[in-house]
């Protein structure tokens, strides 16, 4: 499930009987009209895969991320299982997309979505979410280590060179990362939280992983624990908030966002 599977389309055919005919047992033959159904299924899932999967690299999109979220933290709950959920965002993407155009921006992006793939289970989740975000759900997790240890291999995998049709490309990535139930229990504060260690991965040098919690320090500040790092480096503060109730509210200066290349 790391993306959509293929499906093998088979011919589908409906047939109806006069359920009069079936009670008459004097009747001597009977007409059964058949209706090809194969056209209207693969219309109907032609449908499906627009609503829900990403047009350019074939992957679940935004729509489809979320229910398979809620699906995965349902299934989890019932299991008492811990659900991993990864926020990647490629480094230096628009730059690529700027020198050698937006034919390779969009190859770029369809080889970023196979190696992705490529290192995932099969019942892991990998989604496109936006123009060079990527998210990742997977389920069953038993070592959050072990799954710290995905996630910095997929860092090194992105920070392989890309051979394009267009010429070669290099970007990296930075991957937030928190957990079902150790984190949240809501699947739109996990993805808040993961988000939020993506953006410290950023801040703290890009190419690396960020895990939830970011520790709140006097004034105010956001630290983040870079798992690929010495385990007990002092980490870097990356960002800020204040609290208004329950909600956080999270700074940016103005300088930062205009330098972000996503």
């Amino acid at each position: 499930m790391a993306g959509i599977p293929s499906q093998r389309h088979r011919s589908v055919v409906r047939g109806s009987l006069d359920q009069s005919l079936r009670r008459d047992r004097s009747a001597e033959g009977a007409i059964l009209v058949l209706a090809n159904a194969t056209e209207r299924r693969e219309k109907d899932e032609r449908l499906w895969l627009l609503a829900h999967c990403d047009a350019l690299t074939g992957l679940p999109n935004r729509a489809l991320y979320w229910d398979r979220l809620e699906q995965e933290l349902l299934r989890a709950k019932r299991t008492a299982r811990s659900v991993a959920v990864l926020w990647v965002d490629l480094d230096g993407f628009k730059a690529v997309n700027d020198r050698l155009g937006h034919a390779a921006g969009d190859a770029l992006l369809r080889a970023v979505a196979r190696r992705l793939c490529h290192r995932m289970r099969d019942s892991d989740t990998v989604a496109r979410v936006g123009g060079d975000e990527f998210a990742l759900i997977l389920p069953d997790v038993t070592d959050s280590e072990a799954v710290v240890g995905v996630a910095t291999e997929l860092v090194a995998s992105l920070s392989e060179p890309f051979d394009l049709p267009q010429g070669p490309a290099r970007i990296s990535a930075s991957i937030g990362m928190a957990w079902y139930p150790q984190h949240a229990v809501e699947a739109e504060t996990l993805v808040q939280y993961a988000d939020i260690a993506m953006y410290a991965a950023k801040r703290a040098g890009r190419n690396r992983v960020c895990v939830w919690p970011v520790e709140t320090m006097p004034g105010s500040e956001i630290v983040a624990v870079d798992r690929t790092e010495a385990p007990y480096s002092p980490p870097a503060v990356v960002w800020r908030k204040q609290i208004a109730g329950e909600k956080m509210l999270f700074e940016q200066p103005l300088e930062d966002a205009l330098q972000d290349d996503g």
